[in-house]
C-alpha cells in the first residue's frame, strides 16, 4: 500500500512548490472527496492530477469544458440500482399517503449520492447551499436535474420555505442535511453537548403532515453504498407548538446521533459546534457577624 509520504514525494517529483494544492489533493484522496484546482496555464494542475492518479493506482480522465458539454459527460452512466437498500418499504408506505416525505440525513457516508439514489425510484428535491459563483451553481443544478433531483436553494430563506412546501405538496421526497448547527435554532442534546439545531425539518413535517424519516447512505466493508431508511419518526402534537417542536427535534437528532455513533469514521462534517453550558453558580452560607454592642 502506498503511504502518504510516498504520494507526497510523487507530487514533489513533478511540481516544485504549490504546497497548498498538494496538501489539498492528498486530503481529498484520503477523505474520498472531490478536489477543484484553479490556476493559470502552466501552473502544474494537470501534472499534479496525473502524478497523484499514477501513484495511487487511479485512472485519469479529461473533460474539456465548452458550450456543447453535456451533464452526462460529467456524471457518466451510473448504475445506481445495484446499491443495496434497507427499509425501502417504509418510504413507499409514507409516500403512499400523498403528503410527501421529509428525509432527514447528515454529512455521513455517501451523502452526496443519497438524493441521486432515491431519485432512481421517486421524485426528489434537495435543499442545498448554492455556490456564490452563479455559473458553478447553475452547473450543479443541471447535473442534479439530469439525474432527477430538483434543487431547492437554502437562500433566501423565504424562497427555501416556499420551495420545500411546494415539493411536499407534489408528493416528493424532500432531502434535508440536518447536521448544520447554527444559532437561532432549537436546543437539543447532541453527542453529549447542547446544540442549536435547525427547526426546519420538524416544522415542515408538522405543518404539512408529511412523514419524517431518517435516511442515510452508508458505506459497507466492500465500499459499496447501502441506503438505510429508518422507521418514521412519530411527531408529538400536544397543542403547544413550542414544546412540540422541541420534543420532535430531540427525536430527530437522537436518530442522527445514533447513526453517527454507529459509523463515526463516515461522518464528514467538522463544523459541529456545541453550545457551552452556563457555569454552575457557587453558593454558600456564611454566618452573619454579630452586631456590635453600642457604648453605654
Amino acid at each position: 500500500m502506498t503511504s502518504v509520504e510516498e504520494l507526497r514525494a510523487a507530487l514533489d517529483a513533478v511540481v516544485v512548490g504549490q504546497e497548498e494544492a498538494k496538501t489539498g489533493l492528498l486530503l481529498a484522496l484520503l477523505a474520498r472527496e472531490h478536489a477543484y484546482l484553479e490556476g493559470p496555464p502552466g501552473s502544474g494542475k494537470t501534472l499534479l492530477a496525473e502524478a497523484l492518479a499514477s501513484a495511487s493506482g487511479a485512472r485519469v480522465a479529461g473533460v474539456r469544458f465548452h458550450r456543447d458539454l453535456r451533464d452526462s459527460d460529467l456524471l457518466g452512466d451510473a448504475v445506481l440500482r445495484t446499491h443495496r437498500s434497507e427499509g425501502a418499504e417504509r418510504l413507499e408506505a409514507a409516500l403512499a399517503r400523498g403528503r410527501g416525505v421529509v428525509a432527514v440525513t447528515a454529512h455521513l457516508g455517501g451523502f452526496t449520492m443519497l438524493p441521486i439514489r432515491l431519485a432512481v425510484d421517486h421524485p426528489v428535491s434537495l435543499v442545498a447551499n448554492r455556490p456564490d459563483d452563479a455559473r458553478v451553481a447553475d452547473l450543479l443544478d443541471r447535473c442534479r436535474e439530469v439525474v432527477g433531483v430538483a434543487t431547492v436553494p437554502v437562500r433566501p430563506a423565504r424562497e427555501a420555505a416556499r420551495g420545500s412546501l411546494v415539493a411536499l405538496r407534489e408528493g416528493r421526497v424532500l432531502v434535508l442535511l440536518a447536521d448544520e448547527f447554527k444559532t437561532g435554532g432549537v436546543e437539543v442534546e447532541f453527542l453529549g453537548h447542547p446544540a442549536s439545531a435547525p427547526r426546519g425539518p420538524v416544522t415542515l413535517a408538522m405543518r404539512t403532515g408529511a412523514a419524517l424519516l431518517p435516511v442515510f447512505a452508508l458505506r459497507g466493508p466492500d465500499d459499496r453504498l447501502r441506503l438505510e431508511i429508518g422507521a418514521e419518526i412519530e411527531l408529538e402534537r400536544s397543542g403547544d407548538p413550542v414544546v412540540d417542536v422541541s420534543t420532535n427535534a430531540a427525536r430527530v437528532y437522537a436518530e442522527i446521533e445514533e447513526a453517527i455513533r454507529r459509523h463515526p469514521e463516515q461522518w464528514n462534517w467538522a463544523n459541529f459546534r456545541a453550545r457551552s453550558r452556563a457555569p454552575a453558580l457557587k453558593f454558600s452560607l456564611r454566618p452573619r457577624a454579630p452586631e456590635a454592642t453600642p457604648p453605654a
